[in-house]
């Protein structure tokens, strides 16, 4: 009882902390910094003014300055809205009541690591004892999945955290490391001077898309106008531009149970070094 009174009590507080005084609400737009903040707000800026323009609502994007504050942020309920990975999201419905409602059409996640092009190394069992770069410890698709494919192949390395996949994916074409953990999207968003310098070296199996997701705070007519509109981005020429600059065929509805088959997966986090 006392948790869910504090968890309503926080809520009414950033709900009210949104108000600005002309009594519209502004609500936090947030998106998991897989990559820079630069780079995300250069992406997704223009979604985000493209769904303010289409509801009349107020979104105002944000991102924080690394995956694991801003999983920490999600998870105390600090978005109206969030795009993270589909593991981290039924931790956050779980513990805030955090609901999906659309997510990317047609695709799932799917982890890689990623060698230089002209690197020697042909499997994952040469990775034994190097040091390996991956974005963080909490990065699921990005660092979880690949440390749990290299735990069944008793294949011990080194971890490297440098914050984003972008950081990542510069470090190892640039031969500072000789692998590093990714993800299939954001690797093929990379800069073609980047890309073409690194060569997927393992693929994970898919795990379904990162979902956008509403705090239960938001009303449902907010929620439900933010989804509407999301779809339909991809229903014209507009729409379709903005959503390729972040890799995006098109946006489809979710909801949570869509992501019980993740609930099912027995995932374990890697200590930091």
């Amino acid at each position: 009882m006392f948790k869910t009174l504090s968890r309503c009590a926080v809520g009414i507080a950033l709900f009210l902390g949104t108000v600005a005084s002309s009594g519209a609400v502004t609500y936090s737009f947030s998106i998991a910094p897989q990559q820079g903040y630069d780079e995300i707000m250069r992406r997704w800026t223009p979604i985000v003014d493209y769904l303010n323009q289409t509801t009349g609502l107020s979104l105002e994007l944000k991102t924080g300055k690394d995956i694991p504050t801003y999983q920490d942020d999600v998870k105390k309920g600090a978005y109206d809205f969030a795009f993270v990975n589909a593991y981290h999201y039924t931790l956050f419905h779980d513990s805030q009541g955090y609901n999906a409602f659309a997510r990317q059409q047609g695709a799932n996640s799917v982890g890689i690591i990623v060698v230089k092009k002209d690197s020697p190394i042909k499997s994952v069992e040469e990775l034994k004892g190097m040091t390996v770069a991956f974005p963080a410890p909490t990065a699921i698709v990005a660092t979880v999945l690949q440390f749990s494919h290299l735990k069944d192949l008793k294949v011990d390395v080194r971890p490297t955290y440098l914050t984003t996949m972008d950081n990542v994916y510069s470090a190892v074409a640039r031969g500072l490391y000789p692998a590093g953990g990714g993800e299939m999207r954001t690797f093929e968003s990379q800069d073609s001077t980047i890309r073409n310098d690194l060569r997927i070296l393992w693929t994970a199996n898919p795990m379904p898309a990162h979902p956008f997701f509403a705090h239960p705070r938001v009303p449902k007519e907010v929620v439900a106008k933010v989804q509407k509109a999301m779809i339909e981005l991809g229903s014209t020429e507009n729409g379709k531009h903005l959503l390729r600059a972040v890799r995006f065929q098109g946006i489809e509805s979710t909801s949570d149970s869509d992501y019980n088959e993740v609930r099912a997966l027995k995932l374990s986090i890697p200590d930091s070094q």
